[in-house]
Parts: structure tokens; C-alpha cells; sequence
């Protein structure tokens, strides 16, 4: 068992894997390791039936909608402030309180996709995006799936305004030319603790292994 408990987060642009990938490299680190846990960032299982229904409602609001919402009445303060609380809560009820017990955590994702798209908007809705959204807890690992944006675009069953940069009152763009600009600013983000899988030049099972040999190797560090 490690000493400490070890925050391990998924990054990528919109159809990079990073669900598909993060869960099968769960399943094969579980095998060896009991104290591991999964958190599916849409789905998270809470502690409580209060938590699960508060959160559930929120979920619906931001990610079950009906791709024609006129989701550009509310204006982009009230969607970084609504998908930042979402943060608050899995920081608070599942990362803080497995890291205390010393365990595992793989995320399918964090907040930093969403800290990119905000970064291409004006200099005031950056300021707030980065205050409400960098302080939850920083992962010790971040696995980005790098993938380019026109594979990723062939895997997405619908494209939703978001993921295209419909919501862009400024800008028009498709969604290559978008996750393009979104990847700028992932770039930004990174440092020591993120590891660049370029899955373009590798199959799915080398991808998966390449991220099982990197993470299991942290955590023999940390043993």
C-alpha cells in the first residue's frame, strides 16, 4: 500500500478516449492494487443519497441537455461558476477525503479542459475561470491522450455547441479548428507532472500499457 494517497487525472481534447482509456487502465491496475478507486467525473458515486440527487440535477443541467439549448441566454459567468461548483463538490466529498486514506484515484478528467475553453475568452472571464476552478486539488499525475483534432472529431457521435465553439460569441468556429485553439491553451498547463501519450502513432493496447507502466511506476516510488 502506498504511504500517501496519489491523484491521477485524464486530459484530452473532446474524443481523445480519455473515458474508454482511464477505465480499462483502472481495471488492470485494480488487479494489483486494492486501495484504487475510480472516479467517472459525469457520474461520481457521492456519499450520500442527498449529495447523489443535489448533484444529479446539476449533471442534467450541465452536460443532459438538448443540443439546441440556447445555452448562450445565461451568459459564460454563470456556466464557470456552475461547472466549478460540480468541481468543488468531487474536490471536497471523494479527492480530498480518498487522498487522507491513502489511496489510488483515477479520473477520467478533471477541470482543465474546461479552464482551456474559458482561457480563449476575454481577459475578465480568464481571471475568474482560473480563481474558481484552481483550487481544487492539483493532480500528482495528469495523463494527457494527445489526439488529432480530426481522428477525434470521426469518433464523436454528435458534436455538441460546446465542443465546436458555438458558444464563442466573438469567434465562429467547426470543430477541428476549435479543439485546435482549446489544445493551445491545454499546452500551457503543463509541467513535470503531465505525460504527453501521442495515441496517434500507437494502438489502443500499447496506449493503455505505455499509461499502466508510467503509473505503476509512481507508485512504486511512493511505496
Amino acid at each position: 500500500m502506498i504511504k500517501r494517497g496519489l491523484f491521477i487525472a485524464f486530459e484530452g481534447n473532446d474524443g481523445a478516449g480519455k473515458s474508454t482509456i482511464s477505465r480499462e487502465v483502472y481495471d488492470i491496475l485494480s488487479l494489483d492494487y486494492n486501495n484504487i478507486v475510480f472516479l467517472d467525473k459525469n457520474y461520481p458515486l457521492l456519499p450520500s443519497g442527498y449529495s447523489m440527487y443535489h448533484m444529479g440535477k446539476i449533471r442534467d443541467v450541465l452536460w443532459d441537455y438538448d443540443i439546441s439549448a440556447p445555452l448562450g441566454e445565461l451568459g459564460d459567468r454563470h456556466w464557470i461558476l456552475l461547472i466549478a461548483s460540480w468541481f468543488s463538490v468531487l474536490d471536497s466529498l471523494i479527492i480530498q477525503p480518498c487522498l487522507l486514506q491513502g489511496k489510488i484515484i483515477i479520473c477520467d478528467s478533471w477541470y482543465y479542459k474546461y479552464l482551456a475553453r474559458f482561457l480563449l475568452k476575454s481577459t475578465e472571464l480568464v481571471k475568474l475561470s482560473k480563481s474558481v476552478l484552481s483550487i481544487n486539488t492539483k493532480p500528482d499525475m495528469v495523463i494527457y491522450l494527445d489526439v488529432p483534432p480530426g481522428i477525434a472529431e470521426k469518433r464523436k457521435k454528435i458534436l455538441k455547441p460546446s465542443e465546436s465553439g458555438k458558444l464563442e460569441t466573438n469567434e465562429k468556429y467547426d470543430f477541428i479548428e476549435y479543439q485546435k485553439h482549446v489544445f493551445n491553451q491545454y499546452q500551457t498547463f503543463y509541467d513535470d507532472t503531465w505525460k504527453i501519450i501521442d495515441t496517434d502513432t500507437l494502438t489502443k493496447d500499447a496506449v493503455i500499457k505505455s499509461i499502466v507502466d508510467i503509473i505503476q511506476v509512481e507508485i512504486l516510488k511512493r511505496m
